[in-house]
């Protein structure tokens, strides 16, 4: 039986060690026995992971520095060769893990997958993807929330294909259907950027394109895709986190709630890299830093990179 190698930045976080150390055992209880955990960090993080859960599906691997939540991402792997995420990256272009997973800087993260692993083919920019629950309890996928805050119209084509590959591969829709967000229903509606997005859009049979969306129907049923740029994305995002996070503690046991905190999904893949990149959450918890390994499982086993390459090379087809 082959290996799966997932890495893992045991130093990417708000509470490292410590936490990642709990989320690396309870993934080893969620995961096949054929699921290898490769473990980036300190030489004492490793012997301490490797002491507490056995050396049977755990690889330590030393790397000494540390990237900080203030590093600028631009320039942090030149500054810091051997830290936790620059070894681990390495490892993911050499081949020697399958994917690799931090709940680190984000910004660093979209950098280092650009800079070492490099886009897709024809890709003009990766985008991050998010869950959003329907009120069936039901999954749709929105996309970019925060990759990229200034979008071409041609750009969120993209993000719509990734999307559908994402929805079809990890959440299992059969031909999802796709939407723009925007202020209005009606293909006047919005601003220059979501009114060329429409047209451009709708010239692709491919795409199942379903027209606008306003937010107040995300949470709708058959909203499988939702695309919009980067800025707004990540503005739809922390509101619906902060009015989760608010409700539950407000006593709303709901498990709608719950699917939009990031302890559900734990991290997201960046799409439109060449190989499984997933940012976590950096107040992520043992359960999220789990669940983000966990979605380095599901994309390495769905195969969802290797789908994504000739959905891109269909549309860029169409396009001429």
């Amino acid at each position: 039986m082959t290996p799966i190698r997932l890495g893992i930045d045991m130093m990417g976080g708000d509470h490292v060690p410590r936490v990642p150390l709990e989320g690396v055992g309870l993934a080893l209880e969620r995961l096949p026995v054929e699921v290898v955990l490769y473990l980036f960090g300190p030489e004492e993080v490793g012997r301490a992971a490797v002491e507490q859960y056995g050396p049977e599906r755990l690889v330590a691997v030393p790397a000494e520095e540390v990237v900080l939540m203030e590093d600028a991402p631009t320039r942090v792997f030149r500054a810091k060769p051997r830290s936790s995420m620059s070894v681990g990256f390495h490892f993911l272009k050499e081949g020697r893990i399958d994917a690799f997973a931090s709940a680190g800087n984000t910004g660093a993260m979209l950098v280092g997958a650009l800079f070492f692993i490099g886009p897709i083919e024809g890709v003009m920019r990766p985008a991050i993807p998010v869950f959003v629950p329907h009120d069936d309890g039901s999954l749709g996928v929105l996309l970019d929330v925060g990759a990229n805050a200034d979008c071409r119209p041609e750009f969120l084509v993209q993000f719509a294909a990734m999307g559908q590959a994402f929805a079809h591969d990890i959440l299992h829709i059969e031909n999802p259907a796709t939407y723009l967000l925007n202020v209005g229903s009606e293909d006047s509606k919005g601003n220059q950027l979501v009114r060329q997005a429409y047209e451009l859009m709708s010239q692709y049979p491919s795409l199942n394109f379903s027209g606008n969306v306003e937010g107040y129907s995300l949470f709708s049923p058959g909203h499988d895709v939702v695309v919009t740029d980067g800025f707004t994305g990540n503005v739809v995002l922390k509101l619906c986190e902060g009015l989760a996070h608010r409700a539950r503690q407000m006593g709303a046991d709901s498990e709608f709630f719950y699917k939009i905190d990031p302890e559900f999904y734990g991290g997201m893949p960046i799409l439109g890299v060449e190989k499984p990149v997933i940012i976590g959450h950096g107040s992520s918890s043992a359960n999220a830093i789990a669940q983000m390994i966990k979605m380095s499982y599901e994309v390495v086993t769905s195969k969802m990179v290797d789908h994504i390459r000739p959905t891109i090379q269909r549309f860029i087809f169409e396009i001429k």
